[in-house]
């Protein structure tokens, strides 16, 4: 499934990797037998990707332009300009698109292959002429279990790239502060979005942390009504879901490059 529940297992959970160096990256070998070369992209075995769309926005203090891109050619000369680009892109399974995009904006090979494989951890590279976010957003399942997404982030001069597994989008709200010409983030180029994007997938965090408190309740009141061995179970699963989302939030915050970026 592109999404992934919380567990004791989830490499996602695990501590944030920085890479300062990314070009020492181990590569794959170079040969005819089933081998990736460098920076070829390919998908996955075992993740599944979702049709690829790519939504724009270009936009200055005075100026907005909002639309669906069938034709990337049009980004050579948004890149160009002096205002500020978002290209969007929900869902991974066309790779011409992705690599198209990473000839327009210079993206580094290896962030393209890392935007491709959808379960790393969150973590922060700087490959020189950009940085390169991995952050996993949260969703609360009808069922209460908790699954999450990646969604990979390209700063760069004037530029930000921004990925999603799926068409699941937390990025509504920022969109809606740039149509409604917010002085703030209309005149502050790409950092500034940056940082609001990133403040958007915080913000997705705390809905799942009420599904987590009404939980609690839950268990609290059938703790004081009826113990029993399957009630204690229960508290333990929460008990360790707890844990890891900690783990998680955690992660995000501890590289001080990001805690820079967010202030």
């Amino acid at each position: 499934p592109p999404s992934q529940i919380l567990t004791a297992r989830d490499p996602s959970l695990t501590r944030m990797s920085i890479e300062t160096s990314p070009q020492s990256a181990a590569a794959p070998p170079a040969n005819r037998q089933g081998f990736r070369l460098p920076g070829e992209l390919s998908h996955r075995e075992g993740l599944a990707y979702h049709p690829t769309k790519v939504t724009v926005m270009d936009y200055d203090g005075q100026t907005l332009t909002e639309k669906e891109l069938t034709d990337l050619d049009e980004c050579v000369d948004l890149a160009r300009r002096p205002s500020t680009t978002w290209v969007n892109v929900t869902g991974l399974k066309d790779l011409k698109t992705l690599q198209r995009l990473g000839e327009i904006f210079d993206i580094h090979p290896l962030a393209l292959e890392d935007v491709l494989n959808t379960r790393h951890p969150p973590k922060l590279d700087d490959y020189g002429n950009s940085l390169f976010f991995i952050m996993r957003k949260l969703k609360s399942g009808d069922e209460g279990e908790i699954t999450t997404e990646q969604v990979s982030i390209i700063l760069g001069e004037r530029y930000i790239l921004t990925f999603h597994e799926t068409e699941n989008d937390p990025f509504e709200g920022v969109r809606h502060r740039i149509r409604q010409g917010r002085y703030r983030i209309r005149n502050s180029g790409p950092d500034y979005l940056a940082y609001a994007l990133l403040d958007a997938i915080m913000d997705a965090y705390f809905p799942v942390l009420d599904r987590y408190a009404q939980r609690i309740e839950v268990l609290e009141d059938q703790v004081m009504k009826d113990p029993s061995q399957a009630t204690a179970e229960k508290i333990q699963d929460l008990t360790r879901e707890v844990i890891h989302l900690r783990q998680l939030a955690w992660s995000i915050r501890q590289d001080p490059r990001v805690v820079v970026l967010e202030r």
